[in-house]
């Protein structure tokens, strides 16, 4: 009789543990019936980050969210931000790091390119009220990760929280089989704000300040490289665009530095982290084609010493006026820099 048929004892406890689950889930958010049709009222998500013209992948996805439901709709900085990130920046994605691993591309067309629903979001999403307050005091009580020392630390739970989690299985039980993405983005947004907000930006304004300085010095040391390397080779147009990217890198740490101005939320400064480190790698970079022109104006230095010393001993003939009258009626003049603008380079 503990294990048989309908009554048994083990059917009835667990019948009554499931009764009282069930009790208290309905006490905490909603019943069942309530759950699904708010949770339908916000189903107009499920069409922002999923499109038939896109491939948006899942972690930025996830990030997307977190930034909608934090401030309902992208801020014009922001915006400005991620299409210098899309159109000029071109950041190498890292799937080894998830703090390189976010798509600004894709980031960028979730947060602007459906507007008929993004405008639904930000007209009726509001974390305060009744129905998401109390998700969102739910999730607080579920709560079950490790203390958060770090951003970095969120980048890495974020990538590696599996699809399946138990979060996913509370929405189920709470009748929302549609968007299980609302309770668990919630629930992320949940951990994340477990991070200090005036730290965070303590952090990143420390990193933008090394940043900017260290692109500031670099750029005009390649600027002033450059302009050498034009005057030796006697060229007329500019020998490269490097500069003016440098220039669009210091346009971002600008913006950057006006959205940390005006109270950024923990979910934009997850975004803005990330770009942050992408800048290392052009500090980086930076550093090398400023190496690579250092030591091609340095060589080509030393072959125009060379050649000019030829250039001298030609220039001496000149200056003798009978050896002048024998080497012009020969052919045609050879003095005045025309063995280095024949670009009469010496090879060893």
């Amino acid at each position: 009789m503990l294990f048989d048929g309908d009554n048994s004892t083990f059917k009835s406890i667990h019948k009554i543990a499931n009764e009282e689950y069930q009790s208290k889930l309905k006490e905490s958010v909603s019943t069942e019936d309530e759950f699904k049709k708010s949770v339908y009222d916000y189903y107009y998500i499920d069409k922002i980050i999923n499109d038939d013209a896109e491939s948006y992948d899942k972690f930025t996805s996830h990030i997307a969210l977190l930034y909608l439901f934090e401030n309902k709709r992208i801020e014009d900085s922001l915006k400005q931000l991620l299409e210098l990130c899309k159109n000029d920046y071109r950041f190498d994605i890292d799937k080894d790091d998830p703090i390189k691993e976010v798509n600004f591309k894709n980031l960028l067309n979730i947060l602007t390119k459906n507007k008929k629903d993004l405008d639904t979001h930000f007209s009726n999403f509001d974390l305060n009220s009744s129905f998401l307050s109390r998700l969102c005091k739910f999730t607080e009580t579920l709560l079950n990760e490790d203390d958060l020392n770090s951003i970095v630390e969120y980048y890495t739970y974020l990538k590696h929280k599996t699809e399946a989690n138990f979060i996913k299985s509370y929405h189920n039980a709470l009748g929302g089989y549609l968007l299980p993405e609302l309770t668990e983005s919630i629930y992320n947004l949940t951990y994340l704000r477990t991070l200090s907000v005036s730290d965070l930006v303590i952090s990143i304004n420390n990193d933008l300040n090394l940043i900017e300085t260290s692109l500031s010095e670099i750029r005009v040391n390649i600027v002033s490289k450059l302009d050498e390397l034009k005057s030796i080779l006697e060229e007329s147009q500019s020998l490269s665009s490097y500069p003016e990217k440098l220039s669009k890198a210091i346009k971002g740490i600008s913006i950057i530095k006006s959205i940390i101005d005006n109270s950024p939320k923990a979910s934009t400064l997850l975004v803005i982290n990330s770009i942050i480190k992408h800048f290392n790698k052009v500090v980086n970079d930076s550093e090398i084609f400023f190496e690579t022109t250092r030591k091609i104006f340095d060589d080509i230095s030393e072959q125009k010493s060379i050649v000019d010393t030829i250039q001298d001993e030609i220039d001496a003939l000149y200056n003798d006026p009978l050896t002048e009258r024998l080497l012009i009626f020969e052919s045609k003049k050879r003095n005045d820099n025309y063995l280095w603008k024949k670009k009469l380079f010496v090879t060893t």
